[in-house]
């Protein structure tokens, strides 16, 4: 990451931060619940709020359309990351996305779509994220009750971080690659290793 990256909750001068190449339909509908929001509650505005897209968004054919910005240099990118206080993580071309683990990294509350696949020691609903659905019909409810509740926003942030942190950098991966490929070659089977490892 950049140098000189402060994502203290003081340094969170944004509200809201969504910034999604289009690249899946549900990503079109996530960045409309946000722009509805940064306009219609009064918890924010959208001075305090950064959404971003590409292409052929649907979200561009949206009432709040010429909210829309445009995506970002990288590190640019990260900067306006690290200064917000809620963000949103829903698939684009693949199952997983990248964007998942620089949100919960620099301790932005996230609000995440789950996927199917198996993964490691995943992030888990009301401790370290909060659950939307790919149809993101329950993103306006929990984005007011953020918006609403710092204490709990924040406690949601803090523990995104600290198991993003121990569980999801490259040498926890890699440690839990080595393992489980030893625990396979020594016969034991995939779901107890699963188990083991909190998978679902």
């Amino acid at each position: 990451y950049p140098d000189n990256i402060d994502d203290s909750q003081e340094n969170k001068i944004l509200d809201l931060f969504l910034s999604l190449g289009n690249t899946h339909a549900a990503r079109s509908v996530l960045i409309e619940q946000f722009l509805s929001i940064s306009n219609q509650s009064k918890m924010t505005s959208p001075e305090r709020c950064y959404i971003a897209t590409n292409g052929d968004s649907a979200a561009f054919a949206s009432r709040y359309c010429c909210q829309i910005q445009n995506l970002l240099p990288w590190e640019e990118y990260i900067r306006r990351q690290a200064m917000s206080k809620i963000g949103a993580s829903i698939r684009g071309h693949g199952d997983t996305c990248l964007h998942t683990y620089e949100l919960a990294s620099f301790e932005t509350a996230m609000l995440y779509c789950p996927i199917d696949n198996y993964t490691p020691y995943p992030f888990r609903n009301l401790k370290d994220c909060i659950f939307i659905n790919e149809e993101c019909s329950n993103v306006p409810k929990v984005l007011e009750i953020l918006l609403n509740e710092d204490e709990l926003r924040i406690q949601i942030a803090k523990a995104g971080k600290a198991h993003c942190r121990q569980f999801h950098t490259t040498y926890a991966r890699a440690k839990y690659l080595i393992d489980s490929s030893v625990r396979l070659m020594a016969g034991e089977d995939f779901q107890k290793i699963a188990e083991n490892y909190e998978i679902y």
